[in-house]
């Protein structure tokens, strides 16, 4: 099972990297595809989803932690962490919501 020590040491490794890329993506204003699938291999998209849809499950913590390294390798870094996490959060509540309401008849 990944801890959060294990996803940020993961984090670490890939912050210089991420802020090579930074300039272009300043400039682009968006975070790149490498980033994203930089972050992604690294499982930091997972941090709060639960793990009964794939995630880490981890604490808000752990989260808070990743937004400001990210942060600090880029200046759109945390806009982009936070719009995937929005992603994540809104499905596992639909899905959530779809379960309760199924549970509602019974």
């Amino acid at each position: 099972m990944t801890t959060g020590i294990d996803l940020l040491a993961r984090l670490e490794h890939l912050l210089p990297s991420i802020a090579s890329w930074a300039p272009d993506e300043d400039i682009a204003g968006q975070v790149s595809e490498a980033t994203i699938r930089e972050l992604t291999d690294a499982k930091v998209f997972a941090t709060l989803a639960p793990r009964a849809f794939g995630g880490l499950e981890l604490r808000f913590d752990v989260f808070s932690t990743i937004v400001r390294k990210v942060s600090t390798a880029f200046n759109v870094g945390w806009l982009g962490v936070l719009v995937h996490y929005g992603r994540v959060i809104a499905f596992a509540a639909c899905c959530n919501d779809d379960h309760i309401l199924s549970r509602q008849g019974q």
